[in-house]
C-alpha cells in the first residue's frame, strides 16, 4: 500500500546567502508566531552540523505549505536554488496549492523567468533597498500576515490579492497575461502615492485627446471666419485653413504637461548612448517654479548625472598617498564603519563621521558614492561638497554647491539662494522616486556664525525630516563646531555617529598583504611596512601606511632598498618622519 504524502504544514524559505540579512529581519518578524508555535518556520540555518543538507531541504519542501521567496539577482543567479528549490515549489503549486509569496529584495530582471507570473507581497513593486526603514518594516509584517492567513486556508491561492490590493490575475496565469493586467491597471485611478511610490494617473491621453481637438476646433473655427470677412484673399486663405489649425494644435500638445512628458519620454528612448548627458530644450522638461522671500521666481530640473569610472591600479601606484580613492577596491577596513554608513544611507538616516585629521574621512565618503550605484541602486542620489571650499562661505553658495552635486539645475543661475530652494530641490527629487544623500566634507568650514546661525541649522534639520539624508564629515563633534545654537536646533538627534581610528593589527595585515603582492615586496620588505607604518602601541594610520609603502617601493625601483642595512633603516626612519609630519602638520 503506497503511503500517504507528508501533511504541508512548514513555511519554507528561499534565498541566497548574500542576502542573509534579508533573512534575519524576516525571522524577527514571525518569532512570536514561531515562538507560539503557530508558524512552523524552516530554512537552511535550521540544518545542524552533521545533518545531511540536501536530504533536510527535500524534506522541507516536502511539508511545505507556504513559500517565501526572497528575491534578488544573486537568487536568480542561483542554480542550485533554480533546480533545488524553485523547481519544486513551482511544480507544487498546481498539484498541491502551496502558496509562494515573492519579495523584491533587491532591482533584478526576473520578468523573464517564472516569478513574473506571481504576485510579489511589495507595494507597489519598489525593492526593500530603496525603501525606508518604517516601508521596509510594514512590507516584512505584510508577508507576516500573508503567511499566517495561508496557514489557516485550507486551499490558499498563489497570489496575494486578497493581501495586497494591486494587480489581480488568476491562479496560472501567463506572463503576457501579467502584463496586460499591469497595463490596465496602471490606467485606473488608485490611492494617493506615497513620496517612495510612482504615481499612477488615471488616462492622461484622454484629456490630451479633448485639449487638443479642442484645439484644432477652435482654430479651424477662426480661420474660417477670418475667411468669411475677407480679411484674406486667395491663395492664403486656403493655406491658412489647413496649416492654421495643424500649427495650434502642435502648440497644445506640447503645452499639454502629459504630452510633454510623452514628448520628454520619446527624447530620452531616441538619445545614443554615446551622446553624453541628455539636454533638453526647456519646452520639454517639466521645471518647478519656486518663489523666494524677495519675490524673484527660479526654476529647478533634475538632470542626469555624468557616469563615474573607476581607475585601475597599476605597478607603479600601488600606494596612494595624499590621494583620491580612485576605487572602492583600494578602501581597506573599516568594516563596521561601511556596514553602519551603508545601512543608514539605504535608510535615508543621516551619519556622522568623526576622527582625527587625515584618518581616513573623505576616503569613507568616497567609497560611498563609489559603491552607491551597486549597493543603494538606481533610486538614490549621492553629492560631494567641502564646507572649505570658498563657495561656500555663504548659506547661498552652499545651496548652490548642493544642488549641483545632486544634479538638480537652477536658472537664473544669479540668483541669491536659501534653504528653501534646497527643500524644494528635495522633494522634487522624491517625486522622481530619488533619494538625495548630501555629503559635506570637513564640516568646519561652516565656521561665519552669521551666516550658519541658529536657524540655519534648523532649516537644515527640517529638510532632512522632509528626506535629505545627510553624511558629514568632521574632527570635532558637531556639537563642538556650531556650539549651543546647533544644540537648541535639534540638529544632533538625526545623526549615528561613526568613530574613525587608525587601524589595529588585522586590518593592517590584511592591507599588507595585498599591497605587498601589488608591489612585490619580500617577506622582508613587508615586515619593515609592519614596522615603519606603526604609530603608537598597536596603531597604524592609514596615510602612514601607504607613505611607508610608497617609499620602499620607490627604493625598491631605484634599486636602493637594502632592508638588512642598519644605516637604510635609520635614513628611511627619518625621511618617513619628515615626510608624515610636514603632510600632517600642514592640515
Amino acid at each position: 500500500m503506497a503511503s500517504s504524502p507528508p501533511a504541508r504544514t512548514r513555511v519554507f524559505i528561499s534565498y541566497s546567502h548574500t542576502d542573509a540579512e534579508f533573512l534575519q529581519r524576516l525571522q524577527v518578524h514571525l518569532a512570536p508566531e514561531v515562538r507560539n508555535k503557530r508558524v512552523d518556520l524552516w530554512d537552511d540555518t535550521k540544518i545542524m552540523p552533521g545533518e545531511k543538507w540536501k536530504s533536510e531541504t527535500n524534506s522541507a519542501l516536502q511539508t511545505a505549505k507556504v513559500a517565501v521567496l526572497l528575491v534578488s539577482a544573486d537568487y536568480l543567479a542561483s542554480e542550485f536554488i533554480e533546480h533545488n528549490e524553485l523547481a519544486p515549489l513551482l511544480s507544487a503549486v498546481e498539484s498541491e496549492r502551496v502558496t509562494i509569496l515573492p519579495v523584491l529584495l533587491k532591482p533584478c530582471h526576473y520578468n523573464n523567468t517564472p516569478l513574473e507570473a506571481f504576485q510579489f507581497v511589495n507595494k507597489p513593486l519598489v525593492p526593500l533597498l530603496a525603501m525606508k526603514e518604517a516601508e521596509r518594516e510594514e512590507t516584512w509584517m505584510r508577508v507576516a500576515e500573508a503567511i499566517t492567513e495561508a496557514l489557516n486556508t485550507p486551499f490558499a491561492p498563489t497570489d496575494l490579492s486578497a493581501h495586497v490590493p494591486a494587480l489581480q490575475h488568476t491562479q496560472g496565469s501567463q506572463p503576457y497575461q501579467v502584463i496586460q493586467d499591469r497595463f490596465r491597471q496602471a490606467l485606473l485611478p488608485g490611492p494617493s502615492p506615497t513620496k517612495h511610490q510612482p504615481r499612477i494617473t488615471s488616462s492622461p491621453w484622454l484629456l490630451s485627446s479633448i485639449i487638443i481637438v479642442g484645439i484644432f476646433l477652435l482654430s479651424l473655427g477662426v480661420a474660417w471666419f477670418l475667411i468669411q470677412l475677407g480679411k484674406i484673399p486667395q491663395p492664403w486663405s486656403s493655406v491658412l485653413a489647413t496649416v492654421f489649425p495643424i500649427i495650434s494644435s502642435i502648440g497644445g500638445l506640447m503645452l499639454n504637461k502629459y504630452s510633454r512628458e510623452f514628448f520628454l519620454d520619446i527624447f530620452k528612448k531616441i538619445k545614443q548612448s554615446d551622446s553624453g548627458p541628455l539636454d533638453l530644450p526647456p519646452a520639454f522638461n517639466s521645471p518647478s517654479t519656486i518663489t523666494l522671500s524677495r519675490g524673484e521666481e527660479i526654476q529647478l530640473e533634475i538632470t542626469e548625472l555624468p557616469a563615474r569610472t573607476e581607475k585601475a591600479t597599476s605597478y607603479n601606484d600601488v600606494f596612494l598617498f595624499n590621494e583620491h580613492l580612485i576605487n572602492p577596491q583600494e578602501f581597506f577596513g573599516r568594516k563596521q564603519e561601511r556596514i553602519t554608513l551603508l545601512g543608514r544611507s539605504r535608510r535615508g538616516s543621516s551619519t556622522s563621521i568623526i576622527g582625527p585629521r587625515r584618518i581616513g574621512k573623505t576616503w569613507l565618503i568616497e567609497y560611498l558614492i563609489q559603491v552607491a550605484p551597486d549597493q543603494l541602486g538606481p533610486g538614490y542620489r549621492v553629492g560631494y561638497l567641502n564646507a572649505t571650499m570658498p563657495r561656500c562661505d555663504t548659506v547661498s553658495g552652499v545651496t548652490e554647491a548642493a544642488l549641483e552635486s545632486l544634479g538638480v539645475r537652477i536658472w537664473p543661475r544669479e540668483t541669491s539662494l536659501n534653504l528653501k530652494v534646497l527643500e524644494a530641490a528635495t522633494k522634487k527629487l522624491q517625486e522622481h522616486n530619488l533619494i538625495p544623500i548630501l555629503c559635506i566634507d570637513e564640516f568646519e568650514g561652516f565656521s561665519n556664525q552669521a551666516e550658519f546661525n541658529l536657524p540655519f541649522f534648523r532649516g537644515l534639520r527640517a529638510i532632512s525630516d522632509e528626506g535629505l539624508c545627510l553624511v558629514i564629515a568632521s574632527k570635532r563633534t558637531l556639537l563642538s563646531i556650531v556650539g549651543n545654537d546647533g544644540h537648541t536646533s535639534g540638529f544632533f538627534n538625526i545623526f549615528e555617529a561613526c568613530l574613525l581610528k587608525p587601524f589595529d593589527e588585522k586590518d593592517t595585515r590584511e592591507f599588507i598583504q595585498i599591497k605587498g603582492e601589488q608591489a612585490k615586496f619580500s617577506e622582508q620588505e613587508r615586515t619593515l611596512l609592519l614596522k615603519y607604518g606603526q604609530q603608537g602601541e598597536l596603531q597604524w594610520y592609514p596615510l602612514r601606511l601607504q607613505l611607508a609603502g610608497k617609499m620602499l617601493l620607490d627604493d625598491k625601483n631605484a634599486g636602493s632598498c637594502r632592508p638588512n642595512e642598519p644605516d637604510y633603516q635609520r635614513s628611511f626612519t627619518t625621511r618617513l618622519e619628515e615626510k608624515y609630519q610636514a603632510v600632517v602638520e600642514a592640515q
